[in-house]
């Protein structure tokens, strides 16, 4: 059995979790939205904050 991989940069892999990483936390920051009472805006301004202070995982 013969497979071919194509290989990525380690920056390739680091942005696509950390794109998953910052979808799940907008996700559970919607669930607690409705007990909280804060905005989508306000979700959105979190996500992207905290998105934008990840490392590299």
């Amino acid at each position: 059995m013969v497979a071919d991989l194509d290989l990525q940069p380690n920056g390739a892999c680091n942005s696509g979790i950390k794109a998953i990483y910052a979808h799940d936390l907008k996700a559970a920051l919607g669930d607690l939205s409705h007990r909280m009472r804060y905005s989508e805006k306000g979700i959105d301004a979190a996500a992207n904050a905290i998105a934008a202070d990840m490392t590299h995982p």
